[in-house]
């Protein structure tokens, strides 16, 4: 069996990072995984962050890395996957929030079998909603274009200019649920498509060669975009695979920790335009070489 690396990102509820872990450990082959828990709760005091870290002290299999400054998803991501990268050289490495569950005890093998029966680069697996039963893989079938990241850009700016305004329509938009037609399950594998962020797999043919994950780095939200974009400029293959499947809590560690809906709203609006401009910087630039 192949040395598989796993890097959790911890923001919030340590039960949640715990259940994530403990559906680790009951894997099969569980001798061959080594856990990274990036722990990105970098305003919380020092003295409760000792928990996790007290947690799992007795562990050889699990390391812990505290993140000390607001560097947001892509960076905190970055940093256990060099680790795993440098230190232990793994086959394989699974990139998850900590509210995922990894409920097939094969699932090592299953990201073997699927490698052999067409190699890929990174691995989207089935991403099932623990209460809305949404299946979550692919977010997109094809690369945002820099219009749509400079129209993006523009709204963001708008609403945020005329908040107190608009927000009252804003939020009827935040709560009404959209319908994606991507989000219904596919049942077979599926090529070069856009993965979810919460998780999924990169195989040898992409740590050999890459130093980071997400590049270049945001906060919050465009990242699967840019992996993907970098992934069809380097020939890299993405594929989904429904055989594979793992269990969402859709951000139920964020959620106890989210203030005032004007407060999550404003965040969402201001880094998904940050990373928009992010994201229309490094087409911009790409297409000028080109």
């Amino acid at each position: 069996m192949s040395r598989v690396g796993f890097v959790l990102l911890h923001y919030g509820d340590v039960s949640v990072t715990k259940e994530c872990i403990d559906s680790i450990l009951q894997l099969e082959t569980k001798d061959m995984i080594h856990i990274v828990v990036v722990d990105n709760d970098w305003n919380k005091p020092a003295d409760k962050r000792e928990l996790l870290q007290s947690l799992y002290a007795g562990y050889n299999n699990i390391t812990i890395i505290p993140i000390m400054e607001n560097r947001g998803f892509s960076y905190a991501n970055n940093q256990g996957y060099q680790y795993l990268k440098k230190h232990y050289e793994p086959q394989y490495i699974v990139i998850s929030n900590n509210d995922i569950l990894f409920c097939q005890k094969d699932f090592l093998s299953r990201l073997q079998e699927s490698h052999e029966q067409e190699a890929y680069a990174v691995l989207a697996p089935d991403i099932i909603g623990r209460d809305s039963g949404e299946h979550q893989n692919p977010i997109d079938t094809k690369l945002r274009t820099k219009g749509q990241a400079s129209y993006t850009i523009a709204m963001n700016r708008i609403c945020l200019t005329l908040f107190p305004i608009v927000y009252p329509f804003i939020r009827g938009r935040f709560q009404k649920k959209p319908v994606n037609e991507q989000h219904k399950e596919i049942l077979q594998r599926v090529d070069n498509i856009v993965p979810c962020g919460a998780c999924l797999v990169l195989s040898k043919e992409f740590i050999e060669q890459e130093i980071k994950v997400f590049y270049p780095e945001t906060q919050f939200y465009y990242e699967e975009y840019i992996l993907y974009y970098n992934c069809q400029n380097k020939g890299y293959r993405i594929v989904y695979d429904p055989s594979i499947q793992v269990i969402h809590g859709d951000g139920v560690a964020t959620k106890k920790k989210t203030v005032t809906d004007k407060g999550k709203i404003k965040f969402i609006m201001k880094h998904t335009m940050k990373s928009a401009k992010i994201y229309k910087k490094l087409i911009s630039t790409n297409n000028s070489r080109g």
